[in-house]
């Protein structure tokens, strides 16, 4: 399912588990909630949060090192009124115990454990190994899985309910989607397909198409604050840290077009035909009105120095960081206010750009004190911009997303099930806050 509140039927369906268990339906299994990020997981615990407060049924989560103490003080975990919940980080179970990682032997528990996995059935070699661990785990119980992007043919034909992403936008939930023509394939500059000065136009196409979104969310808030959300443009590389990144090739050429050395004319000619040529959405009969492609030719350069980078004349590019954190950088043009940053890079070590991207540009002294990740979601945001890789795919959940540029990202089974993964960050919308 893409955008449908997975967490919230994995949650209900603990709740069913309990119910049935308690009535002698089912044998009372213990339950283990596995997923392969931190962000999974704390998603879950909030959502359980909010379930246990509106509930007469709680659920205690608890961490699985703690299930043979957990199990000693219990005789059963299931209560008439309450359930006791085990979690882990799915990519930590193995067969060995280490600092973090816990051997599946260890918690073994007879196989008679009801195990849910959310985003956790990776297909490659390693993750393949895990499946073993999970099956052997559940032997005697019973695996449900969760996810966006089933791509296995053992999990397809076994799916209980499909709405993926075809599915939910062909039901009418979130933002229509279209494909561009133009592409941002084969970016290294070691390979010569596109010139700098091409590479330099596919990027203003891209802040054309934000720029005229976030244009319109600003007429419609005129009319109606409440509606609509705060449109942002997101960048997904395979590569972030290497010496010739992609995404570091990308943010060459942003900082080309902040200087305002650009073709708009050319761009928006260019787009606007694109446009036309590929104006049917995917997934339904409707096409991209003619009211855009014309709002995107009336842009003026002005428009992007306000829409996109905050600024009321080009300039020069300057990062900050952020204070006792080393995933994020932010950007700000240096004609922009203080604190109107553009654009965030969000990676596993963010500051490793300072070695190779950033040498020539100026650092601002003072650092930011509080992650600009983690307020994004706000329609106070300044950032219109977010660059980074995978960290975007799972565990985050937003309806900013308008424009998502996928730079050098393969056709192979796990690109794809990537890409999907990335585009239901983008499908969801809240029109109203709250609703």
């Amino acid at each position: 399912a893409t955008g449908s509140g997975k967490t919230l039927v994995l949650i209900k369906l603990i709740e069913f588990l309990h119910q049935l268990a308690n009535s002698n339906y089912i044998p009372k299994n213990d339950i283990l909630i596995l997923a392969p990020k931190p962000e999974i997981l704390n998603q879950i615990k909030e959502h359980i949060e909010v379930f246990n407060r509106n509930s007469t049924v709680k659920i205690n989560l608890k961490d699985l090192r703690e299930f043979e103490k957990q199990k000693h003080i219990q005789t059963s975990l299931y209560e008439t009124e309450s359930i006791t919940v085990f979690y882990y980080r799915s990519d930590n179970i193995t067969d060995v115990d280490k600092i973090e990682q816990l051997s599946y032997k260890t918690v073994l528990n007879n196989g008679k454990w009801y195990v849910l996995l959310d985003e956790a059935h990776k297909g490659d070699k390693e993750d393949s190994i895990r499946q073993a661990y999970y099956s052997i785990l559940a032997h005697k119980g019973f695996i449900f899985s969760f996810s966006a992007t089933f791509t296995d043919t053992v999990d397809i034909v076994t799916t209980a309910y499909n709405f993926n992403l075809k599915k939910f936008i062909e039901s009418g939930y979130g933002k229509h989607i279209t494909v561009s023509g133009s592409e941002y394939k084969n970016w290294n500059k070691n390979k010569g397909d596109y010139s700098d000065s091409e590479k330099t136009l596919i990027v203003v196409k891209s802040l054309l198409v934000i720029t005229a979104i976030k244009k319109e969310a600003e007429f419609i808030k005129n009319f109606h604050p409440e509606l609509y959300h705060n449109p942002l443009l997101i960048t997904i590389a395979n590569e972030v840290n290497t010496v010739d990144a992609e995404l570091k090739l990308f943010f060459k050429q942003l900082a080309i077009v902040a200087s305002g050395n650009f073709d708009i004319d050319k761009a928006k000619e260019e787009l606007s035909s694109d446009l036309l040529i590929n104006k049917l959405y995917q997934f339904n009969t409707a096409e991209i009105p003619s009211s855009f492609i014309q709002k995107i030719n009336s842009l003026t350069k002005s428009d992007i120095l306000k829409f996109v980078f905050n600024a009321s004349a080009f300039g020069k590019i300057e990062y900050t960081r952020i204070l006792n954190n080393n995933r994020e950088v932010a950007f700000r043009l240096k004609t922009a206010a203080a604190g109107h940053h553009f654009c965030l890079l969000v990676a596993s070590d963010a500051t490793k750009w300072s070695d190779n991207v950033l040498e020539n540009y100026e650092y601002t002294e003072t650092p930011l004190t509080s992650s600009y990740f983690k307020t994004i979601n706000s329609n106070d945001s300044s950032i219109n911009i977010l660059l980074g890789s995978r960290i975007f795919t799972e565990g985050w959940d937003s309806n900013r997303p308008n424009v998502i540029n996928f730079i050098n990202i393969g056709v192979d089974e796990g690109a794809q099930k990537f890409v999907l993964q990335a585009i239901g960050r983008g499908v969801r919308i809240q029109p109203i806050s709250g609703i």
